[in-house]
């Protein structure tokens, strides 16, 4: 079987542990979204296809893939985690 290419197992555990955002290719696998998944997929994700998914099944939490509600749920949950863009702000006056 094929190797999930080193890129796509750090943007999932980069997901997956700090709630960073990944591609529209992992988004739409996180999203259970198959046809969007091969719509986006070059050649190198398609031959890992089952290497990623049994990946996120097996790896990553329940809770964090599986449905656009549930991938949108676990992105919005990262406000005032480390690395995922959020904006920090500081307390006025001091």
């Amino acid at each position: 079987m094929t190797e999930v290419p080193a890129a796509i197992r750090s943007s999932l555990q980069r997901y997956a542990e700090e709630h960073v955002p990944t591609g529209g290719f992992l988004r739409a696998v996180l999203e259970n979204d198959l046809m969007e998944t091969l719509a986006r997929a070059d050649k190198d994700n398609r031959a890992a296809l089952l290497a990623i998914c049994l990946f996120v099944y097996n790896e990553l939490p329940a809770s964090c893939w599986g449905s656009p509600d549930k991938v949108r749920a676990w992105l919005e949950a990262s406000h005032g985690r480390v690395g995922t863009g959020a904006v920090v702000r500081r307390p006025t006056g001091a």
